[in-house]
């Protein structure tokens, strides 16, 4: 059967940090700026020096590299792009201006094995083995390989269209190896799973909008 990865996984549960009230007598515990950053986590917490729940003007004072594209509009989900050299990007998305994803892309053409598995045992040295998943194709129905790694807070996918070369001579004759497919994904699994719980309540709203007008529109008719 053919399966598609999808960016970040469900949880089965979200854990909620419980704030009791200052009671009387008793000082509130102060509070910073802006929201707290989490718990790092076996993972780290985010990517590099760059956590999970940062603004994109803090991201930006953590992550060098020169700045490729970012969006501007306060009303939006905000994208933040860095060059970091020699073909490497990194892309940080923020929901409500708080980081939950950096896509990682190490590699920019085919035919650089070397980088590839750099990327691959890199991320093994630094976390350990990953968890293989399988079964799993691009969108143009051609395998993928995929390892991930994953503590509760954040995580980590490598994937890559499936290195293997091709058994039949004809194909190894035109073909390259893949590492131009390779992409590093980490994800805030909590902040994500809450950001597709909205998403599918706004689906759900406007499909019954939609409903709605349906049958206004037919009883017009009549």
């Amino acid at each position: 059967m053919d399966k598609r990865p999808a960016l970040s996984i469900a949880i089965a549960a979200a854990l909620f940090a419980a704030h009791p009230a200052a009671g009387q007598g008793q000082a509130a515990e102060p509070r910073g700026p802006g929201p707290a950053v989490k718990e790092a986590g076996r993972l780290g917490g985010g990517y590099r020096d760059a956590k999970w729940g940062m603004s994109m003007a803090e991201v930006k004072k953590r992550l060098a590299g020169r700045l490729e594209y970012e969006t501007r509009l306060p009303n939006i989900e905000k994208i933040l792009r860095l060059d970091i050299g020699e073909g490497r990007k990194v892309t940080c998305n923020f929901d409500h201006d708080q980081f939950y994803q950096a896509i990682y892309k190490p590699v920019a053409a085919d035919g650089d094995q070397v980088s590839a598995e750099a990327a691959s045992n890199g991320l093994e040295r630094k976390y350990g083995p990953g968890k293989a998943e399988t079964g799993y194709s691009d969108k143009d129905g051609k395998a993928l390989k995929i390892v991930t790694w994953n503590d509760g807070t954040s995580r980590i996918e490598f994937r890559m269209r499936d290195p293997k070369a091709p058994a039949s001579a004809s194909e190894r004759e035109s073909w390259v190896y893949p590492s131009s497919t390779v992409v590093v994904i980490y994800t805030d699994i909590t902040a994500t799973m809450r950001r597709e719980q909205r998403q599918e309540e706004e689906r759900k709203r406007l499909d019954e909008k939609r409903r709605r007008q349906k049958i206004q529109d037919i009883q017009q008719d009549l």
